[in-house]
């Protein structure tokens, strides 16, 4: 062996050991930072504002990421984000009352900028989120539109947690997830859905359209009945938040909640 050789072996032998000494270190490092609440992108631990606005941003921007590749993956323009910023009513039962048989279509009724339309994105910025701020995906060919208010969306204290939740909390939030940011946070994110057609009325001339949108209607104010008359309506679904901002998602883009099962390998 050349001494050149054996010079270049004895280097990289002591950067073996060095790298294997420092990568737990680093890793230690993180865990422990995470688990203290910074936010590793920001450098520093985000103020209670900013993590909500950040919740906010990433609630936005996963329905229309999430909407659009399924539009693409199905080869069709299936479904439609729009957002309404600010927005002057949020009586959501209130719009449904006014919407019924007044001429006009969901987009209006709801004051919708359309973000997303199908397998086109519209330009959008962070002034379209000024508070408070309506979020609404659906389909023109049916089915359930999805209503997000950002005034909804609220961080909950751990201690305000319900007892399940707290005891499921050591078995859910893996050292893994606890290594990405997540364990600390946890954001009430409630939605509400209805038939669309209920106030949509671009299809008033089709007597069977008319029929569906009846039916829609009252089983829309059916809902809002029982909502008023069923104690701790709808049940609280807590999103588990990392100290960034971002929602733990499945890979299919459904919000993980506090006290489902699921396994690290399910995440993206």
């Amino acid at each position: 062996m050349t001494t050149a050789r054996f010079l270049r072996s004895r280097l990289y032998l002591a950067l073996a050991i060095v790298f294997c000494a420092l990568v737990p270190t680093s890793t230690l490092t993180i865990y422990y930072v995470q688990t203290q609440g910074m936010c590793l992108k920001a450098g520093r631990v985000l103020s209670a504002d900013e993590l909500r606005q950040a919740v906010l941003m990433d609630l936005v921007v996963n329905e229309i990421e999430d909407l659009f590749a399924y539009n693409w993956r199905e080869g069709g323009d299936y479904f439609l984000v729009g957002i309404n910023s600010p927005v002057q009513e949020t009586d959501i039962q209130k719009i449904i009352n006014t919407s019924f048989n007044n001429g006009k279509s969901l987009e209006e009724n709801f004051g919708l900028k359309i973000i997303l339309k199908g397998r086109k994105k519209e330009n959008y910025t962070s002034h379209d989120m000024i508070e408070p701020f309506t979020l609404m995906a659906y389909s023109l060919y049916g089915g359930d539109a999805t209503v997000y208010l950002s005034s909804d969306v609220q961080e909950m204290a751990f201690a305000k947690l319900d007892a399940g939740s707290q005891s499921d909390v050591p078995r859910k939030i893996t050292a893994y997830r606890r290594l990405l940011g997540y364990g600390n946070h946890y954001f009430d994110i409630p939605s509400f859905s209805f038939d669309r057609k209920c106030c949509d009325n671009r299809d008033q001339n089709d007597k069977d359209y008319m029929e569906e949108k009846q039916q829609a209607y009252d089983l829309a104010i059916e809902t809002f009945r029982k909502m008023a008359t069923i104690e701790d309506y709808p049940p609280k679904f807590y999103a588990i938040v990392s100290n960034c901002g971002d929602i733990l998602r499945t890979r299919h883009g459904n919000i993980r909640v506090l006290g489902s099962d699921f396994e690290d390998g399910e995440m993206h």
